[in-house]
């Protein structure tokens, strides 16, 4: 079953990388017209990306893709001969956007670009991630609540009520709706290792409760899966 995700921020997530221009780097080079197709393979392998930029002084001209370099039948010479993917974000967009860009088009980096078509730089999937583990509060001590309910009936407010009645926090929730129904899974990171009162009140209010994940064994297997994942996207 697909499931179509969405966010929201904890009270207590709000940081740097809610402002995209804190994940911009200038990590990856890029590439001009000119430049042969064995340097533009060779930049492709050596950081493990499937896009590069190609300017023309500041000015961001596209992205090289490199499938298409590999089904080049050896006619083109250089990267100017070669059409590229004019797919790019302004440095004022959300975060989410990009997120959306980079999964619609298989983007292994997004182009960032300002109103003059100057090329700012690129983010990458391991600043995405590091991004969306401060969005959802990977890193905070808690645990977390999986339940579903119809979408009519979601209400961020109603749940937090019932959260903060038990003296505890909502950190983060994630919305994901299951296939083409009504229903929706959510998934509610709590700021509290023992979350037995706030799943009973929630059951009370007819929550259809799906897993619970507590603190500490939860939070020590998620650290060493994010860690783990960042080393992986590292290498």
């Amino acid at each position: 079953m697909r499931l179509t995700c969405s966010a929201k921020v904890g009270l207590s997530v709000v940081g740097k990388h809610m402002d995209i221009n804190n994940i911009i780097t200038n990590e990856i080079p890029s590439l001009i017209a000119k430049d042969s197709i064995e340097t533009a393979i060779q930049y492709m392998d050596d950081w493990k990306v499937g896009h590069l930029a190609v300017l023309n002084g500041k000015k961001f001209l596209g992205l090289l893709d490199e499938s298409v370099l590999l089904s080049a039948e050896g006619v083109q010479n250089n990267v100017g001969e070669f059409e590229l993917i004019d797919i790019k974000v302004s440095p004022k967009v959300h975060i989410f956007d990009v997120i959306e860009l980079m999964v619609d088009y298989k983007l292994s980096m997004v182009a960032v670009v300002d109103e003059e078509g100057n090329y700012l730089g690129e983010i990458l999937p391991f600043h995405i991630i590091e991004c969306l583990a401060d969005l959802t509060a990977v890193r905070q001590e808690g645990s977390v609540i999986v339940f579903e309910m119809n979408d009519v009936d979601y209400s961020l407010g109603d749940i937090a009520r019932h959260v903060e009645a038990n003296d505890a926090k909502v950190l983060s929730a994630s919305v994901a709706r299951l296939g083409d129904s009504r229903m929706v899974q959510v998934s509610l990171k709590i700021n509290e290792t023992n979350i037995r009162g706030i799943v009973q009140t929630l059951q009370r209010y007819n929550y259809t409760i799906k897993a619970t994940y507590d603190a500490p064994n939860y939070q020590d297997d998620l650290r060493n899966r994010y860690d783990e994942l960042m080393r992986y996207l590292n290498t």
